[in-house]
């Protein structure tokens, strides 16, 4: 017996997807197509785009100041974005912080891993 999977967006994502596609390609639009946008595409007011879109922190806990929306709506999001060229790079390392946040106390705990704050770098 063979059996298969079908894996279909949901209404919900479907518009996700098509509201994203639609801010990447305005984005491309105005600050130009990259490719590997994820690691060169820099625009500080693209970030702000997405920001108001609140595709910043997704996935982070609330309590962070995150959304606790799920990993799918995140890829989503990147898909459209590096498929179009959009300029995510400023804001692409944030989907590792609930990794971080989830491992923090650990690695604080083992002294294994030093975050240096901006006050201490920049005396701020």
């Amino acid at each position: 017996m063979t059996s298969t999977l079908e894996f279909t967006f949901t209404n919900e994502q479907q518009e996700l997807r098509e509201q994203a596609r639609e801010v990447a390609r305005k984005g491309v639009e105005k600050h130009g197509r990259f490719n590997d946008s994820w690691i060169n595409g820099f625009s500080k007011e693209f970030a702000q785009t997405m920001a108001e879109n609140g595709w910043i922190g997704m996935g982070w806990p609330k309590e962070h100041g995150g959304q606790e929306r799920p990993a799918i709506e995140r890829v989503i999001v990147a898909e459209e974005m590096i498929a179009a060229g959009a300029p995510i790079a400023a804001m692409w390392f944030v989907k590792w912080v609930p990794q971080l946040l989830a491992i923090a106390p650990t690695i604080k705990k083992q002294n294994t891993f030093h975050i240096c704050s901006l006050e201490k770098q920049h005396g701020a």
